[in-house]
């Protein structure tokens, strides 16, 4: 997605989302090797993590000095929205982030006409 020129941000969060959802698909999951989907639809990247379980994760509260039970929350507040879907043989818990498209590259297409100097903003001035 870097090359792409998707911007870091974007990128960080997924990673922090996508691991938080492994660790816990390995930890809850009744799996060692969680199944993980991506997808770029547009200006959204949607991230699956499969396991064979089928107990969907709850949300909890958890104690101030507890070392886990906040990955959830993490997902909820890093993404633009997650959930779960029941599997053949278990689950999936999925979440989505808006992508904030690359900045204007000279030479790339899907630039608007008002970024290409001489074209006075006018469509089809390329």
């Amino acid at each position: 997605m870097a090359r792409a020129g998707w911007d870091f941000e974007s990128i960080a969060d997924a990673e922090l989302a996508l691991a938080e959802l492994i660790v816990n698909a390995w930890r809850h999951g009744g799996t060692t090797s969680p199944v993980v989907l991506v997808l770029i639809l547009g200006r959204t990247l949607r991230v699956s993590v499969s396991d064979d379980s089928t107990d969907f994760p709850e949300q909890r509260e958890p104690c101030e000095f507890a070392e886990s039970g906040r990955g959830l929350r993490l997902v909820q507040g890093l993404t633009h929205r997650w959930g779960t879907e029941p599997q053949k043989h278990g689950k999936s818990v999925w979440f989505e982030c808006a992508l904030k498209a690359p900045g204007c590259i000279p030479g790339r297409a899907g630039r608007n006409s008002e970024d290409i100097p001489g074209s006075n903003g006018l469509p089809g001035a390329e």
